[in-house]
């Protein structure tokens, strides 16, 4: 992390004097183009061709070293991009020197020099330049070798010589003597100072990249040779004093193309060398730190299985200096019980196998250590055989102690599961009621298979017995994090109910909230038919199974609350069973029940749904009668019509013990639509009714407003 730190820091000051230094450049050339013609003039500038082969002798020298520097590069990976390079500056060098030769005053050996030519073979040079610059961007791969692209980079100079020295003629003309640079001229160093910018952006993006320094020295050189160009798009004469600053600015270009190609060929490779020296001695004192504080020991034994190494941690648990175990056996340095139970393993390991095992130590003071150890072959580099190994021990005793609780506890559990699962019903849902998990008596109880079941919710089983009220109260309760007990009615598979009485306990989390929920449940569907029953028994009569005078009564009371509500009458008819005593007597009292149970299913077959039938005791039986309407005289008709209806089913023959016999009802009638009468007093009306009916000669119905 230091490392990178000081390389940002490094890096970060060359930006700063970068822009500052182009911007100078950059102002200098505004400036000295700005300057009257005059000023600029050259002719008395003494020796200008030897001046101008200077200068153009070192840009040629600098081309010939990228050149070499491109043969001779560390890095194999960039051969395609050597290849280019190769090429590029072959002939950016050799097209140079034909234009140093091709400068009026030079000695004529190409044709005849002329500033044409020169301008000609310049421009060549420097499309070339940025079109090697171009191609470098681009990534352009040049298959083959070297050498080939050294001759090609030949085969363009002289084809360029060619064309400038013979051909000439047959190109725009570039300048004309007495007036300057064509517009032609100009316009091709525009461009070229525009490309030359266009790549320094290009490049300079790219300083973040692994050649980012050579990049950044090659958007050095091309801003300065956009800047430099701007010296050739206006001058009269090639002794224009603008034109050798135009040379300055090319030499000061071709000075950090060299330091571009120089980092990235010859000092970067011996940087990152020597950088990963630095990083090779950082990470092997990390390592060593690492290795005396790992809490464990590590040793290392030869093939002779005797010690070459021991970190701190061993030393100390051995409780001998590590100057004195270097060089002994393994079996001078452990007790003969710890060295009996690695020699296995130690052979394994010296075939090449990787071995980790167990072992339990006899400590001094008479308790046991736990160890794990782990044995690693170490294979050279020559032949792959093995050349060391390593072992490496761990102290695990108390994560064995802890291991042991965790099987107590497992065990615990375990037991207590059993039980429960033998003893309760037991579900457990997440927080929005999903079943995850149920045991083998919810399953029999609900008669749903486990993957019936996990996965959905109680609706499952629910018998819409109880409101939702009392859902919506259980969990208010159980999602605020309490206890809920409770009664539940549930419906199985089967469409049968069963009860049961129910424990949930929420699991909180460390939020406070509950993660899950366990229902403990037992079955109580027994005890519950039991308690139906008694109650069924306290409000029924016993022999026929019908509402007894106490459920009567507590009917009568509710229709007399309806009848003042909804504004209609209601009936009550009382009956007896004519000669019933004498039945009783002569048939026996079995004969008489079966006809006390006959009369009774005899009356519900023919009462509609909503009324009641009750016995009040003997052969007495209450019939309440609801809607007969809201007219009196319709209630009148209805009673009589349901009462003669009821008399003449009872009427019917009996066959009682296999015995025809024939039985006939009284019936005292009385309606009402107020409540200006009490139960009782209606009974008593009712009655009143029937003692009129046995006196009118029985087997009839007498009605009493």
């Amino acid at each position: 992390m230091m490392i990178a730190l000081n390389r940002l820091r490094v890096a970060a000051l060359p930006h700063w004097r970068c822009l500052v230094s182009g911007t100078a450049l950059a102002l200098l050339m505004l400036a000295l183009n700005s300057l009257p013609a005059e000023f600029l003039r050259g002719e008395n500038v003494p020796m200008m061709a030897e001046v101008h082969l200077i200068l153009e002798l070192v840009a040629i020298t600098v081309s010939v070293l990228v050149v070499i520097m491109a043969w001779q590069s560390l890095d194999g990976r960039q051969s395609h991009l050597s290849n280019l390079l190769i090429f590029g500056f072959t002939a950016v060098a050799g097209i140079d020197l034909v234009h140093a030769l091709s400068y009026e005053g030079m000695p004529t050996l190409i044709g005849q020099n002329s500033t044409t030519q020169a301008i000609f073979f310049w421009l060549s040079g420097r499309m070339v330049e940025l079109g090697t610059i171009f191609l470098v961007l681009l990534g352009v791969t040049l298959p083959g070798s070297a050498l080939l692209w050294q001759v090609l980079g030949l085969v363009a100079i002289c084809v360029l010589t060619i064309v400038g020295s013979t051909y000439l003629h047959l190109l725009p003309a570039l300048f004309v003597p007495g007036t300057g640079v064509t517009p032609l001229k100009a316009e091709l160093e525009y461009a070229l100072c525009l490309g030359n910018l266009v790549a320094a952006l290009v490049l300079f993006s790219k300083r973040g990249t692994q050649e980012g320094h050579a990049f950044r020295q090659l958007a050095i050189a091309s801003f300065i040779t956009a800047i430099g160009e701007l010296a050739f798009v206006d001058y009269k004469q090639t002794s224009d004093l603008i034109n050798i600053v135009g040379h300055f600015y090319k030499i000061l270009a071709y000075s950090f193309i060299f330091r571009g190609m120089f980092l990235s060929r010859l000092r970067k490779p011996y940087q990152d060398l020597a950088l990963a020296q630095r990083e090779l001695l950082q990470r092997d004192a990390e390592l060593q730190a690492l290795v005396n504080n790992v809490p464990g020991g590590i040793a290392k034994l030869n093939l002779s299985l005797e010690l070459q190494y021991v970190n701190p941690v061993l030393e100390r648990g051995l409780g001998v200096q590590a100057s004195e175990l270097i060089g002994r056996h393994a079996s001078e340095c452990v007790p003969y019980e710890v060295y009996s139970a690695f020699k296995p393993y130690l052979t394994r390991a010296l075939h090449g196998e990787t071995v980790t095992f167990t072992y339990r130590q006899l400590l001094q003071d008479k308790s046991s250590a736990h160890r794990l150890a782990t044995v690693i072959p170490e294979f050279g580099d020559g032949d792959g055989g093995i050349s060391a190994l390593y072992l490496i021990l761990t102290d695990t005793s108390e994560l064995e102690a802890a291991h042991q609780k965790l099987l107590d506890s497992m065990r615990e559990v375990g037991e207590l599961k059993a039980a429960l699962d033998a003893h309760a019903i037991v579900a457990f849902t997440d927080t929005r009621g999903v079943i995850t998990r149920v045991n083998d008596k919810f399953c029999a109880i609900s008669k749903y298979s486990r993957e019936e079941l996990i996965g959905k919710t109680h609706r499952l089983i629910n018998s819409r017995h109880h409101s939702k009220g009392f859902f919506r109260d259980m969990w208010e309760t159980i999602s605020s994090g309490n206890v809920w007990n409770g009664e539940v009615c549930n419906r199985a598979k089967d469409g049968s109910l069963y009860w049961v009485h129910t424990t949930i306990v929420p699991f909180l989390g460390e939020d406070g909230l509950p993660t899950q929920y366990v229902a403990i449940r037992a079955d109580i569907t027994s005890r519950k038919l039991a308690e139906q029953e008694a109650r069924r028994m306290a409000m029924h009569d016993a022999l026929t199974g019908l509402p007894n005078r106490r459920l009567m009564m507590d009917r009568l009371q509710q229709l007399l609350a309806k009848v003042v509500r909804d504004g209609q009458h209601g009936g009550v008819l009382l009956l007896d069973m004519d000669r019933f005593k004498a039945i009783n007597d002569t048939l026996g009292h079995a004969a008489g029940d079966e006809l006390l149970c006959e009369v009774g299913r005899r009356l519900t077959q023919n009462l509609r749904a909503y009324d009641t039938v009750a016995r009040l005791g003997g052969d007495e039986f209450v019939v309440l009668l609801h809607d007969l309407g809201s007219e009196p005289h319709q209630a009148r008709e209805l009673t009589e019509l349901i009462g003669e209806k009821l008399r003449f089913a009872l009427a019917q023959p009996y066959t009682l013990e296999g015995t025809p016999t024939h039985s006939s009802p009284s019936i005292g009638a009385t309606i009402f639509n107020s409540a200006d009468y009490s139960g009782d007093e209606l009974i008593k009306r009712a009655d009143m009714a029937l003692y009129k009916a046995k006196q009118a000669g029985r087997n009839c119905l007498c009605l009493v407003d």
